[in-house]
């Protein structure tokens, strides 16, 4: 019988380009270095009219798990 404990972690996320219109984002995952389980992950992104606007970037938090779950 197996064990149905869980082995891994997948997520998706957006993508760093423009692609159709939509905001660059990328996510960063803390993981605790003595489980080896994820503790938090944010996600940031850029808004691109609002970037072109003021000439430049400026990424900003979209959120973080552990106040959105």
């Amino acid at each position: 019988m197996m064990d149905k404990k869980p082995i891994s972690m997948n997520f998706a996320t957006s993508s760093a380009t423009t692609y159709e219109d939509k905001n660059p984002s990328y996510s960063v995952l803390t993981i605790d270095s003595k489980t080896m389980l994820p503790v938090e992950m944010e996600t940031y992104y850029l808004d691109i009219v609002k970037a072109n606007k003021a000439g430049e970037a400026t990424w900003e938090l979209f959120h973080k798990t552990s106040e959105v779950f």
